[in-house]
């Protein structure tokens, strides 16, 4: 019990020494996971409920909404990281030192690489069935309309 207890004091300390703008970052990051496994699980329940296993293209399907909006927040952490990058005095005010902003570009260069690659997975698994779907997911530029 005791260490549990030093566990938490020790978390607790970290987080209030985090500056906010991190502390944003990471309820970010959190949100997005959780939002994600929401819409995993909304997935597995509409194949359970269906009795099939794939819906290519379908709009409606949690997993293409999954992968969607994968790709959305992907972008978004990608652009931050560009902010990140930038060196501006500004930005590191913000989180209290270089080296914090640095420890925040690499956090949020990781989740944007994450996020991208399951944003491709995700919706080629999701439009496996249907060969000229998944070929437009894996070849841009097919059908340029």
């Amino acid at each position: 019990m005791d260490s549990i207890r030093s566990l938490l004091n020790r978390w607790l300390k970290k987080i209030q020494s985090m500056p906010i703008s991190m502390l944003a970052l990471y309820g970010l990051g959190v949100y997005v996971v959780l939002a994600s496994i929401y819409n995993l699980a909304l997935g597995v329940l509409f194949r359970l409920e269906n009795s099939a296993l794939a819906f290519p293209g379908d709009k409606t399907d949690p997993l293409y909404e999954l992968g969607t909006s994968l790709g959305f927040w992907g972008t978004i952490f990608f652009c931050a990281n560009f902010l990140l990058a930038t060196r501006w005095r500004w930005v590191e005010r913000l989180f209290n030192g270089l080296d914090k902003v640095y420890q925040a570009h690499a956090f949020v260069g990781k989740a944007s690489l994450t996020m991208i690659l399951l944003h491709l997975v995700i919706l080629v698994l999701q439009a496996l069935p249907k060969g000229d779907l998944t070929a437009q997911y894996l070849l841009p530029g097919v059908d340029l309309s």
